[in-house]
């Protein structure tokens, strides 16, 4: 067999699932048990990410592990600026009522009444069916993929031919890791601010502590994670577990960038045909010029400041907040130096994460592939 090292080299983002299961590459039996444990049914109930066309009944699943990753803010472009109804954290605790489309009161985000980041809410969806679901929702969220894809049920006992089948369309933004780190800190420098208290640690100190968490993208996706399942904590990351998680990003995930954004917005649209409506799935606001006005708005604010500050865009809004200057701790909007040494601690804590970036960004090249000039994936 070939080696799971050499599916990642050159054109591996359009080379045919040749390889076992995921979940044939576990080390970990149980999700409590310490080591890898691909879940069986994300093999299943996630598509591939090269395979055609989109099932009518398929949902976009967008994967945020984490604050600051990339994907936080191609939410709010997808719900603040295009209108599009998702199913989140959002809902609450509103499961037992009719699905019903609600409207956020402070933001105006459009979502169901049913939260598939919560095992209750993904229980729910499995009994509601991916045709009902996929017909008042655009996107759903997903901060755990192996728990949220429980939510089409068992896809791999289905019959191909069934048209009733739904399965997740995983995507997500990469971000260097350091740089979202470094954004975590100035979340907790702000939320001392607004609580009236001091940190008191500087962005050195916090990449020594045990505050920072180490390598989420790698631990999220082999299911090496501090979870309900662990209750007594997570192993050590290996090579191993990024080996298996690159070749689930491969085969599972279409990939963005968060350096790329205006880029990654226009893929992420062309494949799911949110602007051109193919397979009927235009968002209500995807073509229009308010849509579009508010979305440039984002990506600009996004790109010169690197920072969440502009999230969430809204129609008609100038984004999220002011910029924050320089902040306690002697940290402001400026990136650390790559040679500094914040930035070699966080680097070496966040190993494993690392190398998976570096893998999304030639993914990120290589699926360019799948979309021809019509907006539609292709083998």
């Amino acid at each position: 067999g070939r080696d799971l090292e050499r599916m990642h080299g050159e054109g591996a983002a359009q080379y045919p699932n040749v390889l076992p299961p995921l979940h044939s590459f576990n080390t970990a039996e149980r999700p409590e048990d310490e080591g890898i444990h691909v879940a069986p049914h994300l093999t299943s109930n996630l598509a591939d990410v090269w395979s055609v066309p989109l099932r009518p009944h398929d949902i976009p699943l967008l994967w945020i592990p984490a604050p600051h990753t990339g994907s936080d803010a191609v939410r709010s472009v997808l719900t603040g600026c295009y209108g599009a109804v998702e199913a989140g954290d959002l809902a609450g605790s509103t499961h037992g009522m009719l699905l019903k489309v609600y409207r956020h009161e402070e933001t105006g985000v459009r979502y169901v009444n049913l939260d598939v980041t919560d095992p209750k809410g993904v229980a729910r969806a499995v009994k509601i069916g991916a045709p009902k679901l996929s017909a008042m929702v655009d996107i759903a969220i997903a901060t755990d993929l192996h728990e949220t894809s429980k939510m089409f049920g068992h896809v791999s006992s289905y019959s191909p031919d069934d048209e009733d089948i739904g399965r997740g369309r995983a995507f997500a933004v990469f971000r260097h890791p350091v740089h979202r780190a470094e954004d975590v800190y100035r979340d907790l420098i702000r939320s001392s601010h607004d609580s009236g208290s001091s940190f008191g640690m500087t962005l050195l100190e916090y990449s020594q502590s045990d505050l920072l968490e180490e390598n989420p993208m790698v631990r999220s996706l082999s299911g090496e994670f501090f979870s309900r399942h662990k209750r007594a904590g997570a192993g050590p990351i290996t090579a191993q577990h990024v080996e298996v998680v690159k070749e689930v990003v491969r085969r599972k995930i279409l990939v963005g960038l968060a350096e790329e954004m205006g880029r990654t917005l226009d893929r992420f649209e062309a494949y799911f045909g949110w602007r051109s409506g193919a397979g009927g799935r235009s968002l209500p606001l995807s073509g229009s010029e308010e849509g579009r006005a508010c979305a440039k708005q984002a990506e600009d604010r996004y790109a010169s400041t690197d920072l969440v500050d502009a999230w969430p865009p809204r129609i008609g809004g100038g984004g999220g907040g002011d910029d924050t200057g320089e902040m306690e701790g002697g940290v402001g909007s400026a990136r650390v130096g790559a040679d500094s040494e914040e930035y070699v601690e966080l680097a070496r804590r966040n190993w494993a994460d690392v190398q998976l970036y570096a893998y999304a960004r030639v993914l990120f090249s290589e699926q360019a592939a799948l979309l021809s000039s019509g907006g539609v994936p292709s083998p």
